[in-house]
């Protein structure tokens, strides 16, 4: 009886230690990070995309507000570069302009090539679509 015993203690401390290494936290590897690439264009966006966002490249042309809150910039789309899995709302059409909402913390020039992650749902303020900044 007792090598029994013994072989089933065995079995099923090695099956636990499996079981402990596949289920290894994975560390979180998608921390938002501003990039200049070899073009000067400025990228506020993460490795991995948010699956209801879409990635757009285009041009800031001017601060309609800042405050300590947050950042209201005139944004005219360039390109669409990347549209997530479960997007759902009308992608904007290259040279609309619309009007993007940031944190404070994130700040652009007037002028400035970047390329934003934007979170779905938009929303239309007179003629401007309005979006905001997707934080992953």
């Amino acid at each position: 009886m007792r090598p029994k015993k013994t072989y089933l203690t065995l079995v099923t401390s090695v099956l636990l230690l499996f079981v402990m290494l596949a289920c290894k936290p994975s560390e979180k590897k998608n921390k938002r990070a501003t990039t200049i690439n070899t073009e000067g264009m400025e990228a506020v966006t993460v490795p991995t995309m948010n699956k209801d966002a879409i990635r757009l490249k285009g041009t800031i042309d001017a601060i309609e507000t800042s405050s300590s809150t947050g950042n209201i910039y005139i944004f005219t789309v360039k390109e669409i570069v990347k549209i997530g899995a479960t997007f759902a709302t009308v992608e904007p059409k290259i040279n609309e302009k619309i009007s993007l909402s940031t944190p404070s913390s994130v700040r652009y020039d007037v002028g400035q090539e970047v390329t934003v992650d934007v979170k779905t749902p938009f929303s239309k303020f007179g003629n401007l679509l309005q979006v905001v900044l997707s934080k992953n």
